[in-house]
């Protein structure tokens, strides 16, 4: 949960500061262009809204866990075969084939 409310914390505040820094400047007198304030709002603002709801959820940790487990039987297909294992029908078959005498 401190994982969580840690990564919630740290996405609102960077996307949350250049708002604000906007704001302090625009209280000190300096103009800013409303261009920014439109891409703050069309970008910044959107990409927050989007992130809450996912670091609020297991989302990231179900992601996570779906990707080590593809990730490990990636790993076991690629490890090579234990040739000395012997299937027991064809050792049964070639048996039942091989000639007496």
């Amino acid at each position: 949960m401190q994982k969580k409310i840690i990564r919630l914390v740290f996405t609102d505040f960077f996307c949350w500061v250049p708002i604000s820094i906007m704001a302090f400047l625009n209280f000190g007198g300096t103009t800013v262009p409303p261009v920014i304030y439109a891409v703050s709002a069309i970008i910044l603002l959107p990409i927050n809204s989007y992130l809450n709801p996912l670091i609020y959820s297991n989302a990231p940790k179900m992601l996570y866990e779906r990707v080590r487990k593809r990730l490990r039987d990636v790993r076991r297909r690629q490890q090579p075969h234990d040739n000395r294992q012997v299937n027991v029908a064809v050792v049964a078959v070639a048996a039942m084939d091989k000639p007496t005498g």
